[in-house]
């Protein structure tokens, strides 16, 4: 039977509060003068994905943990709005610190769904001992490459060597990858790994 483990996910829209000071005339008797006041604007950023892109996703890792005996499920998707302290809509590792407090794992792993981080090259962040990770885009439509990679660190699995043999077809290479392959080592990790222990009790 396989190993369950369930997912929270959150769908964070991003809340970016803006304060500005605009010029206006007004008209003061016969006359027309400049009048500066301060105008509060707020723009939100929904996360790239839906309940179905994520389900969609989810689909695709579980097939990549297939043969670690390992299934996610989705147990509650919960959007949420959120401003962030840094003021912007990408979301840094304060902000992703920040969001996990607020969002953390309640009975299974925590999932946050965001719009855009801070680096362009990153699809995601986990962090173990918080049983959380984040994600702003979920590979090619579809696919859920990058949520496997990130579920694969809740797992405990560190990025593979970029020098090692067939690296970049290994899920766990830290860039672009060609595939999505487990070594034998890897699936020993995985369940042996606290997240697998924890949702394998009987």
């Amino acid at each position: 039977m396989p190993i369950r483990v369930p997912l929270e996910v959150h769908a964070i829209t991003i809340v970016v509060v803006e304060e500005r000071i605009e010029e206006r005339q007004i008209r003061v008797g016969p006359n027309t003068v400049p009048r500066r006041e301060r105008v509060t604007a707020r723009r939100e950023f929904p996360p790239r994905q839906d309940r179905a892109t994520f389900e969609s996703a989810l689909r695709y890792a579980n097939a990549v943990f297939a043969p670690a005996d390992i299934r996610f499920h989705l147990s509650s998707f919960t959007p949420a709005t959120e401003e962030i302290p840094n003021g912007t809509e990408q979301v840094d590792f304060n902000g992703f610190q920040y969001l996990a407090g607020r969002h953390p794992p309640r009975s299974g792993l925590s999932v946050l769904l965001v719009a855009d981080f801070e680096r362009a090259d990153l699809g995601g962040q986990a962090v173990e001992s918080q049983s959380t990770c984040i994600v702003c885009a979920l590979g090619d439509p579809g696919t859920g490459k990058v949520l496997a990679h990130e579920l694969g660190h809740l797992l405990a699995l560190p990025h593979v060597e970029t020098g090692s043999p067939r690296a970049n077809w290994n899920l766990m290479y830290p860039a672009l990858r060609a595939g999505d392959e487990l070594t034998a080592q890897q699936i020993s990790l995985a369940q042996g790994s606290r997240a697998a222990r924890r949702f394998n009790a009987p």
